[in-house]
């Protein structure tokens, strides 16, 4: 008896080392884990508002019209719009976004009007190149036929001249 007493007790000391240990571990995780979740939450709010302010919107996309990058300029307008609804710097995006629009419209207008003579002149360049072209490739096969002529010639020229010499008819 006295040996499972023995037993006993040191599986009950192993048995509250364990539950001690566990407690602690549980009790450590959640006031660690605690803080570095709500830091983690905070620091990613800095980081989107770093990223999609709505003054950083605004002026990439007021760089990017200046620079008559237009499409893009229309995505980081609305990628403000969708981000700071209510902000004054979309209100300042919407002015500049109807007269990104509006520019955007006349180019697309002028080319309409344009594209005619810009393709026949287009058209008159690729054909002029290709015939370039064509006749380039025309002479190197002229030369190629030449000297394919020449050097069948040599091969069968013997052959032509024991024919020549001796007609069989």
């Amino acid at each position: 008896m006295e040996k499972n007493e023995g037993l006993r007790l040191w599986v009950n000391r192993i048995v509250a080392f364990l539950a001690g240990g566990a407690l602690i571990l549980i009790v450590m995780s959640a006031a660690a884990v605690s803080p570095v979740k709500s830091e983690n939450a905070a620091l990613k709010t800095q980081l989107e508002e770093a990223q999609y302010g709505a003054a950083k919107l605004l002026g990439e996309a007021r760089t990017l019209a200046e620079a008559k990058n237009y499409g893009n300029a229309q995505r980081v307008l609305a990628t403000l719009f969708e981000k700071h609804p209510g902000t004054a710097e979309a209100v300042d995006g919407r002015k500049l976004y109807d007269a990104v629009d509006l520019t955007v419209k006349e180019m697309d207008r002028k080319w309409e009007a344009a594209s005619v003579a810009v393709r026949a002149d287009w058209e008159a360049k690729a054909a002029k190149d290709m015939r370039a072209k064509l006749e380039e490739t025309r002479m190197q096969q002229e030369k190629d036929m030449s000297a394919t002529l020449s050097a069948g010639w040599n091969k069968a020229k013997d052959e032509v001249r024991l024919a020549w010499e001796n007609p069989k008819s």
